[in-house]
């Protein structure tokens, strides 16, 4: 995991714009009403935040096509804390996408990987099926749920930001 912010990343805000529009994309595409209608139907848009880390898109989904994003170093391209549910398929990326996932978060796996599913328990996720696992303010380290911080040299001393203190 980087140890310094991305100056790319997108914030919140931004994933919900990249969301409404995905959804709308979805809704109009004839193609999955008539080939898979249960999934069309399901389509919802209630402000929550998915991405598919898979090589093919899935609907309702935001796919890293749709970010503009190769995965570089293994790390998502959004801030910490800023996705509802995460479809997973590799284990390489397992703890980006515990990072990346806010706290009452989901993260999908396919029924097959069941290694997969061994690593998400051992990272500190509640399993509830057999494959979905939460993250829960209980299982969600206090470092995992800070931001990352950038190093800022000045005249070659590192300097650490401090917080702002109210006055």
């Amino acid at each position: 995991m980087p140890e310094t912010l991305h100056a790319g990343r997108l914030t919140r805000e931004e994933l919900d714009l990249l969301q409404r529009k995905v959804m709308r994309e979805w809704r109009n595409d004839d193609k999955l009403a008539a080939t898979e209608p249960r999934k069309w139907l399901n389509l919802a848009n209630d402000g929550a935040i998915r991405v598919a880390l898979s090589e093919r898109p899935e609907p309702g989904y935001l796919s890293l096509k749709d970010l503009h994003w190769p995965l570089v170093d293994d790390c998502l391209p959004c801030e910490d804390q800023s996705i509802d549910h995460i479809l997973l398929h590799d284990a390489r990326h397992a703890q980006d996408a515990i990072r990346a996932l806010r706290t009452g978060g989901t993260i999908t796996v396919p029924p097959i990987r069941t290694d997969l599913a061994i690593t998400l328990v051992d990272l500190g996720l509640n399993q509830e099926a057999p494959t979905v696992f939460r993250k829960t303010a209980s299982n969600a380290s206090l470092d995992a749920m800070a931001p990352l911080r950038e190093r800022e040299v000045v005249l070659g001393d590192v300097r650490v930001p401090h917080p702002r203190l109210p006055t």
